[in-house]
């Protein structure tokens, strides 16, 4: 047993609009094109901190994604699309940064909402001002 616990989040594991859009390659189509597209405008961004600070999913993007995804034969109720969007956004926008500032911008962005990811950097936050308080 881990000296912490993070359960898993099981959210959307039955999401099949979710389930689609990774196992596709939905996402990282969609990005590729994307910054194809809009190569110029992503210009205005110095590096990935900028980036991620400014670029707005918006839903003229969100709404474009999700018709490009659920282009196959098995149309996705308005629920499930709403169920899978926080993370299919987060997903996208790492993606974007990924094409236009390589790896280093791809991480940053996609761990924000990665819960253990998120435990373990309060943690070790945490021990450390516990180590720095009984110096």
């Amino acid at each position: 047993m881990p000296d912490v616990f993070v359960p898993i989040d099981t959210s959307g594991r039955n999401n099949l609009f979710l389930i689609e859009a990774i196992n596709n390659g939905a996402i990282s189509q969609f990005a590729y094109d994307y910054v194809d597209i809009h190569r110029n405008d992503l210009k205005a961004y110095k590096d990935y901190k900028d980036f991620d600070s400014r670029f707005i999913l918006n839903e003229t993007i969100w709404n474009d994604f999700v018709k490009k995804a659920s282009a196959g034969n098995i149309k996705h109720s308005a629920a499930e699309i709403a169920e899978a969007a926080p993370y299919l956004k987060n997903q996208l926008k790492a993606f974007i940064a990924r094409q236009t500032f390589k790896n280093g911008g791809f991480y940053p962005i996609l761990l924000k909402v990665d819960k253990t990811y998120l435990k373990a950097v309060e943690e070790i936050s945490s021990n450390q001002k516990v180590n720095a308080s009984t110096k």
